[in-house]
């Protein structure tokens, strides 16, 4: 019998309103995750770690690309971006594009407090002892 090895809970979201400043934009790809998202799926971090990158409430995750629209050239990591007029998140980390167009095209992952709706559980199993029958 394979045992759970890691997990993760994800929301696939709709469009968001991101509010920089006096800069608005529109973010039609982002995920909400647990910290133990990038336990399960390996991505390659231009700054910040994986170990520590969601492990707080209201931080997000950027690809490259999405730094860059938002912030320009400036290091975007620390910095805040507003969601739908609603709450604030810190910016922990940068990604590079290489894997992300294998996950739905996600520009932005991020971690919030939880509610159970839309939401979905993914795991990684381990293959089980082979030897019990």
């Amino acid at each position: 019998m394979a045992d759970v090895e890691a997990f993760t809970r994800v929301r696939v979201n709709a469009s968001s309103f991101i509010r920089i400043g006096e800069k608005l934009f529109i973010d039609e790809h982002s995920l909400a995750a647990d910290s133990s998202f990038f336990d399960l799926f390996t991505y390659s971090f231009l700054q910040g770690d994986p170990e520590t990158a969601l492990v707080r409430p209201y931080t997000v995750v950027l690809t490259r690309s999405t730094a860059r629209r938002y912030f320009g050239n400036e290091n975007p990591v620390g910095r805040t971006i507003n969601v739908e007029n609603a709450y604030d998140l810190e910016v922990t980390a940068v990604l590079t594009e290489s894997l992300v167009k294998r996950q739905r095209d996600n520009s932005v992952w991020f971690r919030e407090k939880w509610s159970a709706s839309g939401s979905s559980f993914l795991m990684k199993l381990s293959r089980g002892d082979s030897s019990s029958g």
